[in-house]
C-alpha cells in the first residue's frame, strides 16, 4: 500500500571512495536510504527501482514486473 502524501525527508549526501582499477580510488557522492519509512512509502526489500533526474529532482519509481521477482535483474 502506497501512502498518498508521504512526508518529505531530509537526507545528508556522505563521500565515499570508489575504487575503480587496483591503483586509484575516487571520492564519489553517497545518499543512504534506509529506515521503516520507506515501507510505511509502500517499498519493500527485494523490490527494484528506475532513479532517473527530472530538472533538480531525484525520482524514485517501483520497476512494474521487477517489483517482486528476485529472479530477474536490471544492469
Amino acid at each position: 500500500m502506497r501512502i498518498l502524501s508521504p512526508k518529505a525527508r531530509q537526507l545528508k549526501i556522505y563521500s565515499k571512495y570508489q575504487q575503480p582499477s587496483q591503483w586509484k580510488s575516487k571520492l564519489v557522492p553517497e545518499i543512504r536510504l534506509c529506515g521503516k519509512w520507506l515501507e510505511d512509502m509502500g517499498f519493500d526489500y527485494g523490490e527494484h527501482v528506475t532513479l532517473r533526474l527530472e530538472g533538480e529532482r531525484l525520482i524514485i519509481e517501483p520497476v512494474g514486473e521487477l517489483r517482486k521477482n528476485p529472479q530477474l535483474e536490471i544492469w
